[in-house]
């Protein structure tokens, strides 16, 4: 039986469009099934909401949640991760769906989802709510390589409304004005969307993950290091080609090495979104100090992921992680209902 915390919930929809574990001969950072799940990653999420004594079906399409909004079961909890592929409102849908067919759903609403979506906007977010931020430019056509004039070099180029590393690659870090605008150039033929080219920070890879809880949020901030080497990302990219060998990447806590005003902003940056439910913020740190990245409220669940290993390793089990995220719902519907 469920926990008494979740008594108004009969069934957890889980949405997760499945691509194969093996992507063939496609290199990593050209494939577009990137922001799909594995059935292990599907099968180790069901399993672990299934030990918190609740029911949990899994939904693959659109259209299967469709039919199942058609029920009305007023128990229903929709927990996403569907990845979708070629629309860029992807990640919108499932929430947009849920709020247009009256079904309770983990995570922040269509807007929200968007706004992270696009990585120019998420940035102008991250300043505005005083967390460090590279300079950037954006390019929306190839006439607009020519103003393309970065303080210093090397600079990091990527597709401006992606994830996951999807059209990252090791020559994404281009270390002269040449590589930057055939990387660009590459980028705004292959994906026709707008492309960042943003000031590349050395230092630690880091990311911050929240939980949203009932006046506020719980964080903790983990390093991602591949390899024994603490400046291994110093002069590499964490791309798609690195993150392809996961089995060798270590997920290490780090929760006093960050100051606190940087930890404020960055809750700041989370709650702006309204409510989150739950996200990762992507940065390096240097110096002590937090670089903003992306924002990511679709993190990686699986118990391998850094999301997950940032809090098991703090001392939690999996299913609690789940559990707290599947609880974050309460707080968002109260917020969905006070701000109309």
């Amino acid at each position: 039986m469920p926990s008494a915390e979740f008594s108004e919930i009969k069934t957890v929809l889980l949405v997760a469009d499945v691509t194969a574990e093996d992507g063939g001969a496609t290199p990593a950072a050209e494939r577009r099934d990137l922001e799909k799940s594995s059935m292990k990653t599907v099968t180790a999420i069901m399993e672990a909401i299934g030990q918190l004594g609740l029911p949990v079906v899994h939904l693959q399409t659109l259209e299967e949640l469709a039919v199942r909004a058609a029920l009305h079961d007023a128990g229903d909890l929709v927990l996403s991760i569907y990845g979708g592929e070629r629309s860029r409102n992807r990640m919108a849908l499932v929430p947009a769906m849920c709020e247009g067919l009256s079904l309770r759903f983990v995570g922040p609403d269509a807007f929200g989802r968007l706004y992270c979506q696009d990585k120019e906007l998420s940035k102008r977010l991250a300043l505005q709510s005083g967390v460090l931020t590279p300079r950037y430019q954006l390019v929306r056509r190839t006439v607009d390589l020519d103003r393309l004039a970065p303080d210093s070099f090397p600079v990091v180029v990527k597709p401006n409304l992606e994830g996951s590393s999807i059209g990252i690659s090791r020559r994404s870090l281009a270390r002269d004005a040449q590589q930057m605008r055939e990387v660009a150039a590459e980028l705004l033929d292959r994906f026709q969307q707008p492309v960042l080219v943003e000031e590349f920070i050395p230092g630690r890879e880091v990311s911050y993950n929240m939980i949203e809880i009932e006046g506020g949020a719980v964080g903790r901030l983990a390093e991602i290091r591949l390899g024994a080497d603490p400046h291994y990302f110093d002069d590499r990219l964490f791309c798609a080609e690195e993150k392809a060998a996961w089995a060798e990447v270590e997920v290490i806590p780090l929760d006093d090495s960050c100051i606190a005003p940087d930890l404020e902003a960055l809750q700041r940056l989370a709650t702006s979104l309204g409510h989150f439910g739950y996200c990762r913020v992507d940065g390096k740190l240097q110096d002590g100090r937090f670089h903003f990245i992306e924002l990511t409220p679709d993190a990686w669940l699986d118990p391998r992921g850094a999301f997950a290993l940032a809090f098991t390793k703090a001392g939690w089990s999996y299913p609690e992680v789940l559990s707290k995220l599947l609880a974050s719902e309460r707080a968002g519907h109260r917020h969905r209902l006070s701000s109309g």
